[in-house]
């Protein structure tokens, strides 16, 4: 029987590497026999070059009761039968880790992972998200519309709005409006951001705003921080399609007012008539031009009478009159004008002369359906057969007109 020389465990014939502490046996020992031999490897042969690598000599297989056959350690394969094998470790020969430690292994990584990795990531894109929403907060932005334009730039006039959208204000944020610079006054020039900083209002223009073009700018009271500026053209009431005064129309607009004039002529007598006045509206800024519907230079007549004494007018006239901003002026021109006057079976004419001015209408619109003014009709002198003369009284008065529908 043989012992390990090391730990002195019994060992099986022809074992070369103790089981108990790992020791191997080489051809010096360490190995103690007992009892039955184990034959010694051949020496090892001198090196037939020098200056090569010495053989490696593998001993005949040893005879034995385990009848396992002689393998040569790897040391001795490698570098010669005489050189042992490298001490083995103080803590014993090496195992296997189990699949079970591995997993836990794991498992203990992916946690730091998550509790380390996973915080810094979220810090740093909540430090990248907070840059942003910072970088915009330091420039709110808006944008301007309106139902009237001068070309493609937002328009407005005393009356009307401007609606004004706005984002990256401060949350819930009082916002004050400019123009060119300067802060315009009032709570209707004023607005207010919503939770999300988002802005939305509607800015009455007023007689305060001057007219032309100008830089509108939204100021963040919170932060202090102002937009760019937005270009908006302030126009005079009824340019750019806007409304005039009181709501009449626009002076670009076409349209018909039914007139009824009341008044007294210079002999004492009450006077009424009627007409329709035209309005064609002209590119701005030249405003509309107003003329009467028989104001065509075409021939018309009527039938009236003058103290008892029917007349038979036929009369040719032209029309001046413009239409601006809700004012109307209208002025009826003669071309021709006489009268046929029958009297006891006689008939006389009488022929104004050519060119006068027959009539002035002055006056604007009160409500966006309705205008009135002063009517005034001047002396007319008459030119009559047989030589005799007459004449047209003057006249005042006043006229009220509403839109014809």
């Amino acid at each position: 029987m043989q012992r390990c020389s090391a730990c002195g465990a019994e060992l099986a014939a022809g074992t070369l590497i103790c089981p108990q502490c790992g020791q191997t046996r080489t051809a010096s020992g360490p190995v103690a026999v007992t009892g039955s031999t184990v034959p010694s490897p051949v020496p090892g042969a001198e090196l037939a070059n020098p200056a090569g690598p010495p053989p490696s000599i593998t001993p005949p297989p040893p005879s034995g009761p385990s009848g396992w056959p002689y393998v040569p350690p790897p040391s001795a394969m490698l570098s010669g039968p005489y050189l042992p094998f490298p001490p083995p470790s103080p803590m014993g020969p090496t195992r296997p880790k189990s699949r079970a430690g591995l997993l836990v292994a794991a498992l203990i990584s992916g946690l730091v992972l998550m509790l380390v990795v996973a915080p810094v990531v979220c810090l740093a894109t909540f430090l990248y998200l907070g840059a942003r929403s910072e970088a915009s907060l330091d420039q709110p932005t808006i944008n301007v519309e309106s139902k009237y334009s001068v070309g493609s730039t937002p328009a407005a006039a005393t009356g009307t709005q401007l609606y004004v959208s706005g984002q990256h204000f401060a949350p819930s944020a009082k916002v004050n409006f400019a123009l060119d610079g300067q802060v315009l006054a009032g709570s209707s020039s004023q607005g207010t951001s919503n939770n999300q900083g988002g802005l939305a209002v509607y800015l009455s223009v007023s007689n305060l705003w001057p007219l032309g073009s100008h830089q509108l700018t939204a100021i963040d009271t919170s932060t202090n921080k102002k937009t760019a500026g937005v270009t908006v053209v302030i126009v005079p009431q009824g340019q750019a399609h806007t409304p005039g005064p009181h709501g009449a129309p626009p002076d670009d607009a076409d349209f018909q007012l039914n007139v009824q004039i009341r008044g007294k002529d210079s002999n004492g007598q009450m006077i009424s008539s009627s007409l329709q006045l035209v309005v064609t509206g002209q590119p701005d800024p030249a405003g509309g031009t107003v003329c009467a519907s028989d104001d065509d230079q075409l021939a018309h007549t009527y039938d009236g009478s003058v103290q008892g004494v029917p007349y038979h007018q036929r009369w040719i006239s032209r029309c001046e009159g413009t239409y601006k901003q809700g004012q109307i002026r209208y002025t009826r021109l003669m071309v021709e004008d006489s009268y046929v006057f029958t009297k006891d079976g006689t008939q006389i004419t009488c022929t104004a002369q050519a060119s006068f001015v027959a009539m002035t209408l002055v006056g604007s619109f009160t409500s966006s359906q309705g205008a009135s003014g002063d009517y005034q009709s001047p002396y007319t002198p008459l030119q009559c057969d047989h030589g005799a003369t007459d004449y047209l009284p003057s006249a005042t008065g006043t006229w009220t007109a509403v839109l014809a529908s």
